[in-house]
């Protein structure tokens, strides 16, 4: 059962940060760190040019393109990959984690994550699995900003090889960013929950918008397309990354909407208005008590 608390006091200033790709995600965590928290932040990317732009634009303070460099002096490295990159990366640098260090990621996937990684991590270097509930539609780190984490709900999934000192220094980081709750949970919970509180939307607004590949749906759109179709404008690597690697879980949900569809089909086909109204007031109540 998941345990929900605050993010811890004292912050993250004095420490050297590194992030591990600067998009979207990467992006916004080093311009949140840079927002007077005090940290030295470090980056790690492909282009030494886009990355000299943005250590002259103040929002990081050395860039690196050697993964080692980026990592041999970060206390906390924040792997901002798609999972198996994640893992990839992790394993591949693990010579070169400064010891007594601590590794954390932001995949949308947990147990994959955790399971591919254990067997590999050295004695000295802690991994602190971790998802910010934070994000945009759009992709890369034009679209980065400092607010993106300002209140939002920072997962984390600890397992047996975590230490008080290392989820401590998470739940600084979380709330140095602007995190209002720390929410611990076993990986195969998260991924539970995060296939249907996002995944299943994420597919659902694909599954939406492909209804209409034929027509112009927009002459007669208010709100309510543009708020089911949002989330479309989707990342498609990534999201299919994501699905996949959380299949069972992710089409459990499927399942339960298809059967949730079908039934309101069958009640408007019958046209019984009373059942189909209290299904209705059922669906609103729940939408109202849990805002």
């Amino acid at each position: 059962m998941a345990v929900i608390e605050k993010p811890s006091a004292g912050g993250v200033a004095g420490l050297t940060i590194s992030i591990i790709g600067l998009g979207l995600m990467g992006g916004s965590f080093a311009k949140a760190l840079k927002r007077g928290t005090g940290a030295r932040v470090l980056a790690c990317g492909r282009n030494a040019m886009f990355l000299e732009s943005v250590r002259a634009s103040g929002v990081i303070d050395l860039g690196f393109t050697s993964p080692a460099e980026a990592v041999a002096d970060a206390d906390l490295t924040v792997v901002c990959l798609y999972p198996d990159d994640t893992v990839k990366f992790i394993r591949d640098n693990m010579p070169h984690f400064k010891p007594g260090s601590v590794v954390t990621d932001i995949a949308g996937v947990k147990r994959r994550i955790v399971d591919g990684l254990l067997p590999h991590m050295r004695e000295d270097v802690e991994f602190v699995p971790g998802h910010p509930m934070a994000g945009r539609e759009r992709a890369g780190y034009q679209y980065s900003v400092e607010t993106l984490f300002d209140r939002c709900n920072y997962i984390l999934t600890p397992h047996e090889r975590n230490t008080v000192s290392g989820l401590e220094l998470m739940k600084r980081f979380a709330g140095a960013l602007g995190a209002v709750s720390i929410v611990r949970a076993e990986p195969d919970e998260h991924d539970e929950m995060i296939a249907y509180t996002s995944q299943l939307p994420h597919a659902l607004a694909v599954a939406y918008v492909l209804v209409a590949a034929e027509r112009d749906p927009l002459p007669f759109s208010a709100g309510s397309y543009r708020d089911v179709s949002r989330v479309a404008a989707i990342n498609a690597r990534m999201w299919a990354e994501l699905f996949v690697e959380n299949a069972d879980a992710l089409a459990a949900e499927m399942q339960k909407l298809s059967a949730g569809m079908a039934r309101i089909a069958t009640l408007i086909r019958a046209g019984d208005r009373d059942a189909l109204a209290e299904m209705l007031s059922e669906a609103a109540a729940l939408k109202e008590e849990r805002l």
